[in-house]
């Protein structure tokens, strides 16, 4: 009988195997390693954590982009949507969207948790770019959940409706009041404190359009060039207790892509927006895109004054300094 030829390559395979065996026994027998594991780094123990509220319905979603605390609260801003396709699915809840709370290691199935839910608009699928969930792509609203900082528990959830997308980007509270910003592509609706609503429209689209699905398209793309929708900057200035919004503005607006990145009050409570504001000529090829610092009356959201930054592509934060008054900070690139 004759033994096949083993290849350099093999021979060093199996001499590493044969090593890594010995190796293995030895620390066994030396009571470094334990044949029965004793770690518990795939265990299933529940780290420690004072607690969780979180949205738990799949006929809807909220993507959480901005945090702030004030009075004993935490705002949680971003954008929300209903996963209902109405030509596919019949709606049969009012409030598609829920937050519950709290959840903590003593109670982690949340039997003393409480919900508060909102009413979502289901668009179908014919309606903006169809997503593998259901529901449509391009409709979002602006939602943020108040919830007690101490408890977990969810106290409300403020929603503004509108047409097409509509992104969150920037939150700030203080005292009874917070201010959200960010962009929208169609229209988007406040009801104000005097009962009335009032909604801006984009500045692309006009009163009544409707944006096509081509000018929402937001791809993850490096290039400052790329092409990313014909959005509009918003900001809501709303009581913090019961969501009523004070105003609305629509600020900066562009033929390319405009955004209110982030928001900040002053201690008149006046708000300082920080974005960007994009041009594109007919005859261009590419875009250009200018940092914006704007700031916005308490009372009426009025343009108090404006600056814009040509050397700086976009701002993404602005922090009021309230121990030396008359302190702007802002970042960008």
């Amino acid at each position: 009988f004759t033994f096949p030829k083993i290849s350099e390559a093999s021979k060093m395979k199996l001499t590493t195997v044969a090593l890594q065996i010995l190796l293995v026994d030895f620390f066994l027998k030396a009571g470094v390693l334990s044949e029965t594991p004793t770690d518990t780094f795939k265990g299933c123990s529940t780290p420690s954590f004072e607690w969780a509220t979180y949205s738990n319905r799949s006929t809807a979603r909220m993507y959480g982009m901005r945090g702030a605390y004030a009075n004993g609260n935490i705002f949680a801003a971003g954008f929300v949507k209903s996963t209902i396709d109405p030509d596919v699915t019949t709606v049969v809840d009012d409030h598609e969207f829920s937050i519950s709370g709290p959840y903590s290691v003593s109670d982690a199935t949340g039997t003393n948790a409480i919900t508060k839910t909102a009413k979502l608009r289901s668009y179908s699928g014919a309606e903006g770019a169809i997503e593998n969930a259901g529901g449509s792509f391009g409709q979002y609203d602006v939602g943020v959940a108040k919830i007690d900082a101490v408890t977990g528990e969810p106290k409300d959830f403020f929603v503004w409706h509108g047409d097409s997308l509509d992104e969150t980007s920037g939150l700030a509270a203080s005292g009874d009041s917070i201010a959200v910003s960010g962009h929208f592509t169609g229209h988007l609706a406040a009801t104000l404190v005097d009962g009335t609503t009032k909604t801006i429209w984009n500045s692309n689209v006009g009163e009544g359009g409707i944006a096509l699905d081509a000018d929402q398209f937001h791809p993850n793309n490096k290039s400052g060039h790329a092409e990313t929708g014909v959005d509009d900057g918003f900001i809501i200035k709303a009581n913090a207790d019961t969501g009523v919004a004070d105003w609305i503005v629509h600020f900066p607006q562009s033929n390319a892509d405009a955004e209110m990145v982030a928001v900040d009050f002053d201690t008149s409570m006046n708000v300082f927006g920080a974005g960007y504001s994009c041009a594109k000529a007919d005859d261009a090829e590419f875009k250009i895109c200018d940092g914006v610092v704007a700031m916005f009356a308490s009372s009426d959201g009025a343009l108090m004054w404006e600056k814009t930054l040509p050397d700086i592509g976009a701002l993404f934060t602005i922090k009021y300094d309230n121990e030396q008054e008359g302190g702007l900070y802002v970042t960008g690139t």
